[in-house]
């Protein structure tokens, strides 16, 4: 995709997953879970907004994909900002009509008891089969385990 057009909150494209985990470069196969695209401490997507700087912990960056539109490529991270090797692999992702997305190791968002990935990554934007991306709200309970082995197993529904 171009991206050479215009675009408000909602007419931003819904892409499909990348292959792998932007950061680990695992696929979800491997990985496990499910495809995680924000927490609050690390997280990707495009938007039609610029920001760029640190607020709080968190660094954020924006580039703008082309510069005949108005759609960004932003990120932020608790951790460091972002590197140019993971500006062009998140960039060439998005140019090859496909949505970057982190693993649940990369994302933090593992079981605290076993370190398997969760089915329901609480706090997290995942990107959904139908490509869109869906918030997982905070339950009052354990969100389920994917490990058999592990006390808070729950088989997927």
């Amino acid at each position: 995709m171009q991206f050479d057009q215009r675009y408000t909150t909602k007419t931003i494209p819904k892409l499909p997953p990348a292959p792998e985990c932007l950061l680990c470069e695992l696929p979800i196969r491997e990985a496990g879970g499910r495809r995680i695209v924000g927490t609050s401490s690390i997280g990707i997507r495009l938007s039609t907004c610029f920001y760029s700087g640190q607020r709080g912990s968190c660094f954020y960056f924006s580039s703008q994909l082309n510069p005949s539109s108005n759609l960004y490529l932003q990120y932020w991270s608790d951790s460091q900002p972002m590197s140019q090797e993971l500006l062009l692999r998140a960039r060439y992702a998005f140019l090859a009509d496909t949505h970057p997305w982190f693993c649940h190791v990369c994302a933090n968002r593992s079981c605290r008891t076993c370190g398997a990935a969760m089915w329901h990554p609480m706090a997290s934007e995942v990107l959904n089969a139908m490509h869109e991306v869906a918030h997982v709200p905070i339950f009052p309970i354990h969100p389920g385990c994917v490990s058999e082995a592990c006390v808070h197993y729950r088989p997927p529904r």
